[in-house]
């Protein structure tokens, strides 16, 4: 069995005022907004007002080493996770073995010795 670990969720919401409060409700705090102003990107702080023109493109929260994040979307739905895996070619493998197309390839060159994590 591959070790693993969540680190990441990504959603899409319609109403990410509503996502928001029910991530507060369940104890998963905002932790920082990112958007951009006439094009440039720029990065708020939950405490702070958006900036004029603010163009939401993504917003995070936090509970232990797992962050969940919301973006605007024309319909409420799940995006994507991520994990950390112990190997990833074996897990690249396993995919294909099951007729998997992987897109995991993409992000194969991320070891963990690139990515400063003690193996």
């Amino acid at each position: 069995m591959v070790q693993q670990t969540l680190f990441h969720l990504h959603f899409n919401s319609p109403v990410l005022e509503t996502a928001t409060a029910r991530l507060n409700e369940y104890g998963v705090p905002l932790q920082q907004r990112f958007g951009t102003v006439r094009g440039a990107g720029v990065s708020v702080a939950p405490e702070t007002q958006s900036p004029d023109e603010f163009r939401l493109k993504l917003q995070v929260h936090r509970i232990g080493a797992v962050n969940i994040s919301l973006a605007p979307g024309q319909q409420p739905q799940f995006d994507h996770i991520g994990l950390f895996v112990a190997d990833i070619d074996d897990v690249i493998t396993r995919a294909r073995s099951r007729g998997v197309v992987c897109p995991l390839e993409r992000t194969a060159h991320l070891r963990d010795d690139a990515l400063g994590i003690p193996g």
